[in-house]
């Protein structure tokens, strides 16, 4: 991985500046690589360098395309997941400069703590923990999923195309705090979905209680059912695929 030294981004103007976008008609609000827009002209290399943003990011990958690494953790998947960053957070995409390319139904929410100044999504915030990634999980979403995140993003980009009036902080506010909404009902989903994946498991095996099962798993390999699996879906390293 490259050893240049990180990115810092602030500002909304400074992301799309990057990558080949007119300034923003909002400054604090933005929708950017979306499938249905112009492609990226990325105006520096950013492949394999860590990017220390300032901003939220909420971002729809189809999981074959470029690959980030948030912290310590690689998120992929085909099926289409979303990932989280907030500000702070190091982000190193990696891959190769062609996988920059979106297509699909991919996009990316971008914006500035100060969009949440003076409304009640300010003192919520707290309860979205998919932003701290204290779960080390993307977010996997069923097709119904997507198509509601896809359509309620476009509302997003659609308000923040306009210069912002006095009634804008109360509407931004608003949708984001559905788009939130909506993350939580997904990630409840796909808890569930892999609960019930767990016990069944653990029946098959001859346990009578799935707790027996990861109290064993855990005792033969250091790490519960889940951590296993989330590092055998990793991918695997040029050096980690010839070994």
């Amino acid at each position: 991985m490259s050893t240049r030294g990180a990115l810092r981004l602030g500002s909304i103007e400074q992301i799309h500046g990057l990558i080949g976008r007119p300034p923003p008609a909002h400054p604090l609000v933005s929708v950017i690589a979306a499938s249905w827009q112009e492609p990226l002209r990325i105006e520096i290399p950013i492949i394999g360098r860590p990017i220390e943003s300032g901003l939220y990011v909420i971002s729809l990958k189809r999981g074959d395309e470029c690959h980030a690494e948030f912290g310590r953790q690689v998120h992929d998947g085909q099926a289409g997941i979303i990932v989280f960053a907030s500000p702070g957070q190091v982000i190193t995409p990696i891959g190769g400069e062609s996988e920059l390319a979106h297509e699909g139904e991919g996009w990316t929410v971008v914006f500035h703590p100060d969009v949440l100044r003076d409304t009640p999504l300010s003192d919520a915030m707290h309860q979205y923990r998919f932003f701290g990634y204290a779960t080390h999980e993307a977010l996997h979403l069923t097709r119904p999923e997507r198509e509601t995140f896809t359509g309620l993003v476009r509302q997003l980009e659609r308000e923040s195309s306009v210069p912002p009036d006095a009634f804008a902080p109360d509407v931004l506010s608003a949708q984001l705090q559905l788009l939130f909404t909506y993350c939580q009902r997904a990630y409840a989903r796909q808890l569930e979905v892999r609960a019930r994946a767990a016990s069944a498991v653990a029946y098959a095996l001859g346990f009578e209680h799935p707790q027996h099962f990861s109290k064993l798993f855990r005792q033969k390999t250091g790490q519960s059912p889940g951590e296993w699996r989330r590092g055998a879906q990793r991918p695997r390293t040029r050096r980690e695929t010839s070994a």
